[in-house]
């Protein structure tokens, strides 16, 4: 009897346009709950109810996948199974041409899907809409590297690539070094020129004292880069330097040959104190992020709007999303706030927590670290 039942079952399943759409075409998802359907089934016979008896331009076309569903028997997962080659057509208004191909189809999931790919293929055309050329960076955390990535033509993907792995075979380089140094147009085995302000612990103890140690010394850059001094030794640094002076113990009265006195009162950093903040920092501040100091805000410590004033004691330097989230009023903590602890910059976690020093490779080659570790060392 059991048996019977269950085959009683799947019969009328088999029928879902006459046996369930049909009778159920006027009730609302809340009516259909009501009568004992679950909440996701409600919404899966509301919605085909709508598309096979409610209202529409193409009645015809309506009918016909009507009468051709109930035909080859099919239920609510073939149906399903169809809108989802309808929701892929470029031209909305041409989904009744997919229901009547692939109603008139064996309610057999298999020949569906191939029915279904032919009747899209052929009403959206061949060709392809492709994606917009782009160019993108990433930060390889806890590291020295970046990840590029670099979508064009596959055409010119492939041309580029063949020609990287010529020259980094007759040059005995990695393919991402040989990549880089193609693009740059140097080929040379030179780096481009860089501009950005370099800090360097001019000490044998911090640098290394044999010259493997040396060439694997890593120098931080206010980009937000960092890079080994043995490829440092081949840019082509611009012709003027930056001499930074700092108080290794409390981390004040830092001199950038000082041109003119701050201003406590004004409401914005000058470019002294935007040069001092990059130094001292060289990334963000917030615990592991790795925006340089060139793409970052001065932020004051303490709010401007309470009373903090405009000196490089108070000032840091936060990327536009940490600065956004930072919170200013403390009495209202939601994601933390910085604070100058020590004579350094720290995040501290708004619901308590010890306050996280940010320990980005770059990070750790800010000038006040750097002095401190040479004290330490000479120590």
């Amino acid at each position: 009897m059991e048996t019977s039942r269950g085959f009683d079952f799947l019969a009328l399943y088999s029928q879902s346009v006459t046996c369930i759409l049909e009778p159920y075409q006027d009730l609302s998802v809340t009516q259909l709950i009501a009568r004992g359907s679950s909440p996701r089934l409600a919404k899966r016979i509301h919605c085909l109810a709508g598309i096979y008896f409610g209202t529409t331009s193409a009645t015809v076309k309506q009918v016909t996948c009507r009468t051709a569903a109930i035909s080859n028997r099919h239920n609510l997962e073939t149906l399903e199974l169809i809108e989802t080659y309808v929701r892929k057509l470029k031209d909305k208004h041409k989904a009744w041409q997919i229901r009547v191909g692939l109603t008139a189809q064996p309610a057999n999931v298999h020949d569906i899907h191939a029915r279904g790919k032919q009747l899209v293929a052929a009403i959206n055309g061949t060709g392809v809409e492709n994606p917009k050329k782009a160019v993108s960076t990433r930060r390889v955390k806890n590291s020295t590297m970046k990840d590029l990535c670099v979508r064009t033509s596959s055409h010119l993907v492939t041309q580029a690539i063949n020609a990287a792995k010529a020259y980094a075979e007759k040059e005995h380089l990695d393919l991402a070094d040989a990549i880089c140094q193609l693009i740059l147009g140097n080929a040379t085995g030179k780096v481009a020129t860089v501009t950005p302000a370099v800090i360097v612990p001019l000490n044998p103890d911090v640098l290394g004292v044999t010259p493997a140690e040396r060439a694997h010394a890593v120098l931080s850059l206010t980009d937000g880069s960092v890079m080994q001094v043995k490829d440092f030794t081949q840019v082509q640094i611009t012709a003027f330097g930056l001499a930074l002076t700092v108080n290794h113990i409390t981390g004040e009265d830092l001199g950038l040959f000082r041109l003119d006195p701050e201003d406590p009162d004004a409401r914005f950093a000058d470019a002294y104190q935007r040069q001092v903040l990059r130094l001292i920092n060289p990334v963000c501040v917030a615990d592991g992020c790795g925006v340089g100091a060139d793409y970052c805000q001065p932020h004051h410590v303490v709010a401007f709007k309470h009373g903090g004033k405009t000196t490089t004691s108070n000032l840091t330097m936060l990327c536009p999303y940490d600065n956004g989230r930072n919170d200013d009023d403390r009495d209202r903590p939601l994601h933390g706030h910085v604070e100058k602890i020590g004579g350094l910059d720290m995040w501290v976690p708004a619901f308590g927590g010890k306050p996280k020093l940010n320990m980005h490779p770059c990070a750790q080659g800010g000038a006040i670290r750097l002095a401190r570790k040479m004290a330490t060392l000479n120590s």
